[in-house]
């Protein structure tokens, strides 16, 4: 007998595009003769599924090369996600139509239930007539269920396409229980304030005489960080909107009178615009942590896993004009924001030294010695989640260098991938907690580290980890589960992480509700709401495990007298790797300090709630309504590609493409984000040069062409 069914992957990304064929599936693979080159792109098989009858009509392999659009149209990606069942060993296998007929069943006994919504117009109005939702309600038909926005203050008649879901039937080629998801087309609405000349919105849905959407400005506790990331002008909203979305997809199926049930998260966002690359710190490198802690055993601490951060801080930064983020071209940069804090105005690095090539050679480096087992001061170089606020010459030289992270300081990783990288090159295990002090002897390299299988995030995107089952209790590989037909781009692994605000989800919000007693605002941890009033606009400060806030250190724009470092302010630490240790404790109390802005400390017991849905990978539902994972996001959110300052998320949205030595041995290369028709020359535009990039209005009008897909560090289309 069936005792438990699971959705898989537990989360799924859809990308937007207005094409009507979906992405076919590829693969994503490190070329073992050249590991610090540009992964391939390799075809692979694919589903295509005739939506008349809902049934997979072929699967084949399609021809080199990999492309992702139809003409001008980029192609969507649409996520399978798939029901897997324990028939009571513990071992989880796919569900098909034979299991069913088994059990007495039919596909028709399969019911599903798919609620998304855009709650980004909520979120900073406070207005709950804002909420944009749709719900398909119960099915078990294999027709298109359309994702149809309805919201209270739209012009009668009007919604907002989400895009459709599909209950792929089952035949005797295919027999497997699966659902498809089809997001939207990639449009921006507005409402009636739009002047009937402007010409740039898809169709006028708000009505501006009911609701606030499109008088908005900024204020209070309503605020999201950082603030003013929807289209606006002199910082009133112009009432945009766009059909991005996240949810919650439920399956159900009744055995002998006991109901089994389970769910997974959807969401839509943006393409991903450099495919053969991945961001330093990805979505999947949250999950890992939460789900197994964030220290590594010393014997899973590989050299693989270790080559696979330095790689993808390579991939980062090989996208990244880091002359500019140096502050060496003025700008947005990380030595600018850090004037924010008190800090004088500085370039991080010896100017010198941070030219892109020089860079990438010095990655490539690493990546070396990691071969080579000789990197065992890598770790040492790395900076610790409490340091981010450290503006002191060596502690901004901490890597990642230049990148900024959820909090607005300087970029850390997790505190697992820091552990990992720690330990995969030493013997000693009383060294591994801490990087040895400088001047201290070399720690000495492991000689029996021995290369293990590649991490399963990696091996997803090679298509190599396709299991026929998956244990029960194996969390981290159901959270690392490629269904079959879906391209590398529904993965975690895709997924920006440690969000500021983020381009899929912002994960922020999943820590809103970690207590039971008290919401919390997504960054700076105050109190939003709460059954105690004594805790009310308060923040939080401290949690039985530990600190969750830091201090800003470094020379000032004044030094004192005795030209010392000081410590400038307090600030909250990023909410996954200070709250971590809650992951696992709910429905346990801990004591909570919260201060109020006098300094003045109330503590109170608070219960902690779970992350995840009960011995599953599934964020639970009850930390997140559907809309809340992408709600203080950019509305629309092509308005981050204007925003974004390209800290660190270079390898989903470039930065510095097309690059190649110049004349003087220095790197040349174009923005991405550059007007650059044929034969533009390689002069890289700072987001000073605003005449010379792409406008806010030609992304709301014509994103699709408008932005390029990079291949190999190059413009392909």
């Amino acid at each position: 007998m069936i005792r438990e069914i699971r959705l898989l992957p537990p989360l799924a990304l859809a990308r937007l595009g207005s094409s009507a064929t979906p992405m076919d599936n590829y693969n994503v693979e490190v070329d073992e003769l050249a590991p610090v080159g540009f992964r391939k792109l390799t075809p692979a098989l694919t589903l295509k599924v005739d939506r008349a009858t809902g049934a997979i009509a072929s699967a084949t392999t399609p021809s080199a090369p990999v492309r992702f659009k139809d003409g001008t149209r980029v192609k969507p990606i649409a996520p399978f996600l798939e029901v897997w069942c324990d028939r009571g060993d513990g071992v989880l296998r796919p569900l098909t139509s034979a299991i069913l007929s088994e059990e007495g069943l039919t596909a028709a006994s399969v019911q599903w239930r798919v609620r998304v919504a855009n709650l980004k117009a909520r979120r900073r109005t406070g207005a709950a007539g804002d909420a944009i939702t749709a719900d398909t309600n119960a099915f078990s038909t294999h027709a298109l269920h359309a994702l149809t926005g309805n919201c209270p203050n739209f012009v009668a008649g009007k919604t907002i396409s989400f895009g459709d879901v599909q209950y792929i039937q089952p035949t005797p080629q295919f027999p497997q229980i699966r659902l498809r998801f089809t997001p939207g087309r990639g449009l921006v609405l507005g409402s009636t304030k739009e002047p009937p000349n402007r010409q740039v919105v898809q169709d006028i849905v708000y009505n501006d005489a009911t609701g606030p959407w499109s008088r908005h400005r900024d204020s209070g506790a309503l605020t999201t960080a950082p603030g003013g990331i929807y289209a606006n002008e002199n910082g009133v909203s112009r009432g945009y909107l766009d059909d991005t979305c996240d949810g919650i997809v439920e399956v159900s199926l009744t055995l002998t009178g006991n109901a089994l049930r389970s769910f997974a998260r959807i969401s839509s966002g943006p393409p991903d615009y450099a495919p053969d690359s991945f961001p330093v710190r990805t979505f999947a490198d949250e999950l890992e942590q939460a789900l197994l802690g964030p220290e590594i055993a010393i014997e899973d601490a590989t050299l693989e896993a270790t080559e696979e951060i330095v790689r993808r801080a390579f991939e980062t930064i090989r996208l990244q004009n880091t002359a500019a983020l140096n502050g060496n071209l003025g700008g947005s940069s990380m030595a600018a924001h850090d004037q924010g804090s008190g800090r004088a105005f500085e370039p991080i690095m010896a100017p010198a030294l941070v030219d892109n090539l020089a860079l990438r050679a010095l990655h490539q480096s690493i990546v070396g010695a990691l071969d080579a087992d000789t990197a065992a001061w890598f770790g040492q170089v790395l900076r610790d989640s409490t340091d981010v606020g450290d503006l002191t010459n060596r502690g901004r030289r901490k890597m990642p260098a230049m990148m900024r992270g959820a909090d607005g300081e300087h970029l850390a990783l997790t505190r697992r991938q820091v552990d990992t990288v720690r330990k995969s090159g030493m013997k000693n295990p009383s060294t591994l907690a801490q990087p040895q002090p400088a001047g201290s002897a070399p720690v000495p390299v492991n000689a029996t580290a021995t290369r293990a299988a590649k991490p399963l995030v990696v091996q997803a995107l090679e298509g190599r980890f396709a299991p026929a089952e998956i244990a029960v209790t194996a969390l981290l590989a159901q959270a690392a589960y490629r269904a079959a037909g879906n391209p590398p781009g529904t993965l975690a692994t895709t997924a920006i992480s440690n969000c500021f605000p983020g381009l899929e989800f912002d994960f922020r919000n999943a820590w809103r509700r970690i207590f039971v007693e008290a919401e919390i605002h997504e960054y700076d941890f105050r109190v939003v709401t709460s059954t105690f009033a004594n805790i009310r606009n308060r923040r939080l400060v401290r949690v039985q495990i530990g600190t969750v806030t830091h201090d800003i250190l470094g020379p000032v724009t004044i030094p004192n007298a005795a030209g010392e470092p000081e410590v400038q302010d307090s600030t909250p630490l990023e909410a996954w790797n200070s709250l971590i240790a809650l992951v696992n404790r709910g429905g346990e109390k801990v004591r909570c300090d919260f201060a109020n802005n006098a300094g003045a400390i109330v503590t109170r017991e608070l219960t902690v709630r779970s992350l995840f849905a009960p011995g599953t990978a599934a964020i639970a539902a009850d930390i997140a309504e559907p809309g809340e994972l992408t709600q203080s996001l950019c509305s629309p959110w092509q308005n981050d590609y204007k925003e974004c300052g390209c800290y660190y998320w270079a390898a989903s949205r470039p930065d510095y493409v097309n690059v190649e030595p110049g004349p003087e041995g220095a790197s040349a290369g174009h923005n991405w984000m550059q007007r650059r028709p044929a034969g533009t020359p390689k002069q890289y535009a700072t987001d000073a040069e605003e005449a010379r990039l792409i406008s806010y209005d030609d992304l709301f009008r014509q994103w699709e062409t408008a932005l390029r897909f990079v291949v190999g560090g190059n413009d392909s289309e």
